[in-house]
């Protein structure tokens, strides 16, 4: 294996984990939503922020989190280990 394989390797290994510590990032902060709500309605109530508005935000950003993991971990991850699947002779 040459210099440009083995750093290939290291990148997907890289974001291998970026995208378990994305995914992991998403469920604890689904589940901190879903056994707090309260508190955070309460919290929100003082910016102003009614409860339904304060779930249509934390549903928005859960949303694009889970796009941003997708597009630059998750694809990139796919993308090298084809190309290194199609290095190997």
């Amino acid at each position: 294996m040459n210099d440009l394989d083995e750093f290939l390797v290291t990148i997907s290994q890289i974001l291998g984990r970026c995208i378990l510590m994305g995914f992991a990032l998403l469920v604890v902060w689904c589940g901190a939503f879903w056994w707090g709500r309260d508190l955070i309605d309460r919290q929100a109530q003082w910016f102003g922020v009614t409860p339904h508005e304060c779930a249509l935000m934390v549903y928005g950003a859960l949303g694009l989190t889970k796009i941003l993991v997708l597009v630059f971990f998750l694809f990139p991850y796919i993308a090298i280990r084809l190309a290194l699947r199609k290095r190997k002779p």
